[in-house]
């Protein structure tokens, strides 16, 4: 029975949590614990462990890894409310985004409009109110991709703020296919796991294209906007690109 020894891997790790004298070995043990618990999807025991872990950064990434799936879990499940209260709880910008415009689409499918209005708006406030890293541009595309499929101007909205944050970059970067992915990791004295997902809604030409189809000048202004030069000739290659495909249909 898988859950059943997956109970005993939770109860092991948390009883070898208590024997040792270490703190830095106690709080891997309780990450292990936390994360046989995650592996079992019980996620809020999984939480409840990881908030024992001392170390602030280690028990913030364990308990933002576990959110992140309870949040992709509630979703899945169309538990809405649930999905958003575990994004939230996510510690990095792009993903905790990825996730809430995620839950968004699903409600548009589901015609659900105001909740899903209300789910970006949450989304974005929340972006905006990052400080300006690639993380937060990710963050903005992906929301303006979404808003873009139902209301242009509020996806121009959002992908002027994004722009204006990408120009506040130190190392500036062109957000295209290479960037539009989701890293998530996580490492204790015990390991380390990583998981990497892409995203096609965070490239920045992509959601140019789309808003291209509502309001061409407007797109072409927002890319020209750019500062960082790779980042520009990218994203008007792009919509150049858009153009002639649907010139030679």
């Amino acid at each position: 029975n898988a859950t059943a020894q997956q109970k005993d891997d939770v109860q092991s790790a948390l009883e070898r949590a208590e024997k040792t004298q270490d703190p830095n070995e106690r709080d891997a043990h309780f990450a292990d614990a936390a994360f046989e618990a995650l592996e079992d999807n019980d996620y809020e025991q999984a939480l409840s462990i990881a908030g024992r872990i001392v170390d602030v950064e280690l028990r913030r990434r364990a308990k933002s890894w576990i959110n992140y799936q309870a949040a992709e879990a509630a979703r899945e499940k169309k538990q809405w409310d649930d999905a958003r209260r575990y994004a939230l709880e996510v510690s990095d910008t792009d993903q905790r985004a990825f996730l809430l415009f995620g839950v968004a689409q699903a409600l548009l499918k589901a015609n659900d409009r105001p909740r899903a209005i209300e789910m970006l708006q949450t989304a974005q406030r929340e972006a905006e109110a990052a400080e300006d890293t690639p993380a937060k541009v990710r963050a903005l595309i992906g929301i303006a991709n979404t808003w873009a499929g139902f209301d242009a101007l509020r996806g121009f909205e959002a992908i002027e703020i994004a722009v204006k944050a990408a120009n506040q970059l130190k190392e500036p970067r062109t957000f295209d296919q290479d960037d539009a992915r989701v890293v998530r990791s996580f490492e204790s004295k015990f390991g380390s796991r990583t998981n990497t997902s892409t995203v096609p809604d965070f490239e920045l030409g992509r959601s140019l294209v789309i808003l291209a189809r509502h309001d061409f000048e407007r797109a072409l202004n927002v890319a020209q906007t750019l500062t960082h030069k790779p980042a520009k000739v990218a994203a008007l290659l792009t919509l150049n690109e858009s153009v002639l495909k649907k010139s030679e249909k």
